[in-house]
């Protein structure tokens, strides 16, 4: 059966206690960033926000394809929305390796 890719972004919410949000928010900007992980990871409850679904391009993906149309499980993609321009330059960087 043939099938389309897309990929997305989408916000998941997290539900911390009060006494983890008060000590994360006692850890200054870089602390905080090293520790959210930990803090999310120790989250025994969680949703994803899908009414914040948006569809992303190429551009914000690292120039790799947010689209991608297969016909079968186990064949490569058909088409994808890569633009011909940096299919190209990476044909070519390939080469020039």
């Amino acid at each position: 059966m043939a099938f389309v890719d897309v990929k997305q972004t989408i916000w998941q919410r997290f539900f911390i206690t009060d006494e983890q949000l008060e000590d994360f928010m006692k850890l200054d900007e870089k602390e905080k960033y090293k520790n959210l992980y930990d803090l999310v990871d120790q989250s025994s409850e969680n949703e994803w926000l899908y009414d914040t679904s948006e569809t992303i391009t190429p551009a914000e993906n690292n120039n790799c394809a947010t689209v991608e149309v297969y016909k079968n499980w186990n064949d490569a993609a058909s088409w994808d929305n890569l633009p011909q321009e940096i299919k190209r330059d990476m044909r070519i960087n390939k080469i020039l390796k």
